[in-house]
Parts: structure tokens; sequence; C-alpha cells
């Protein structure tokens, strides 16, 4: 709940690249792991409300 508009998200430049021959050796098979890091913050923390939820 809230303007997103108030809300920033940040990618960091960087990506890596893992790539995993001997996990799928057996099988003829190449797997690929990829990271990119992201965060999010607000930027008016008026803008958003906490809604609190009871089980």
């Amino acid at each position: 709940l809230g303007d997103f508009s108030k809300y920033w998200i940040a990618d960091a430049l960087t990506m890596t690249l893992q790539v995993l021959y001997e996990l799928y050796a057996a099988t003829n098979q190449i797997g690929y792991v990829f990271r990119k890091e992201t965060d999010g913050m607000p930027v008016l923390g008026e803008a958003f409300s906490r809604l609190i939820m009871h089980a």
C-alpha cells in the first residue's frame, strides 16, 4: 500500500555467470547460474503504509 513513484530500485552494474559443467556431465548437459544484485528502498517513508495482519 503506497505510492511506488516514491520507491527507488537500484541495479548493480555487475552480473556474473557461472557455468556448471560437472554437475550435468552425466547427462551431457551444461547448467548456468546468473547472479545480479538489485536493491530497493522507499525514498519517502510517508508514501507507504504498514499493514499488520493477525493469523
